[in-house]
């Protein structure tokens, strides 16, 4: 757990995928609350996960600004609560999703920040990837989800699923 602290001035960033942010996390699921996280030469929190173990940290009335690449960074496996953030300032000021596949059903369901897909992403066969009620998802011209598995988007009237433009200020403010 890790609460009440300012982490700034860290992060490693070179040639994708070799970068660190102020906080690392792989195969762990630890609180980060209200916490200023910042000026990180690459993401605020990058998250991943090994094959064996999803990382599925809480984090709970953050403020991250200034970090280079963004607010969050996750690997298409890795799972957040996401409560009472606030990011602005930083290369994306949301969630970005990396490359990669994803092996096991997964749940995407935190309305916190806007998810950004700064990768592809592919849903396995046989697998399931689905999408929450009021979830903004944003993406670059390039970027994709790949379903060879399954996509159940779970909108609703006046709680609806956006997927589009990281240019797209009106939905999910400025990423």
């Amino acid at each position: 757990r890790i609460a009440y602290a300012v982490i700034r001035y860290g992060g490693y960033r070179n040639v994708s995928p070799y970068q660190y942010g102020n906080i690392n996390i792989l195969d762990a699921s630890p609180q980060i609350e209200n916490c200023a996280i910042g000026n990180s030469s690459a993401s605020g929190v990058l998250v991943s996960s090994s094959s064996m173990v999803a990382s599925h940290p809480t984090l709970t009335g953050n403020t991250f600004t200034g970090n280079e690449t963004a607010a969050i960074s996750i690997d298409p496996s890795s799972l957040l609560a996401l409560s009472g953030n606030s990011a602005d300032g930083n290369g994306t000021n949301g969630v970005d999703i990396r490359s990669g596949t994803i092996t096991s059903s997964v749940t995407w369901d935190q309305t916190d920040l806007p998810y950004r897909l700064v990768g592809t992403v592919t849903v396995d066969q046989g697998d399931t990837l689905t999408i929450g009620l009021d979830m903004v998802f944003k993406g670059n011209y390039s970027q994709r989800l790949v379903i060879a598995g399954k996509l159940l988007v779970n909108g609703a009237a006046g709680q609806e699923v956006y997927f589009t433009s990281y240019r797209d200020d009106s939905i999910g403010g400025d990423t």
